[in-house]
């Protein structure tokens, strides 16, 4: 499994137009297709519900929503993703540490310009 968590995107109605943006996801959803690897998008804030929903679909792969579930509930089912995961893509600190802690790789996406805790935690 290839977890990815991104809370930096643009709005799902703009993703279209972000085509550098969308190529990467694209291609990143090719490269774990080609290693057998299922993309899973996961929201551990509920505000990025949406837009996880909206990539899932538009992308392919499991959608880990949060929905109407309690803080414990989506914790769990997180975590469970988590020790699944190989690969855990992410802007969040908190997402890298959780995937690291549970055995994944952790890598990190920083947006140019933007102040990041990832960029600050791996150099």
């Amino acid at each position: 499994m290839l977890q990815i968590s991104p809370s930096w995107m643009p709005s799902p109605r703009h993703l279209a137009n972000h085509t550098t943006l969308r190529s990467h996801f694209d291609q990143t959803a090719k490269w774990a297709d080609d290693r057998g690897l299922t993309l899973a998008f996961v929201t551990q804030v509920r505000r990025d519900d949406d837009q996880h929903r909206q990539l899932a679909s538009e992308i392919g792969g499991v959608l880990v929503d949060w929905g109407e579930r309690t803080h414990r509930e989506q914790m769990v089912r997180v975590h469970d993703t988590y020790c699944k995961a190989a690969i855990v893509i992410t802007d969040r600190l908190h997402a890298a540490l959780f995937g690291a802690i549970a055995g994944a790789v952790p890598i990190g996406l920083v947006v140019n310009g933007e102040p990041s805790k990832i960029r600050d935690s791996f150099e």
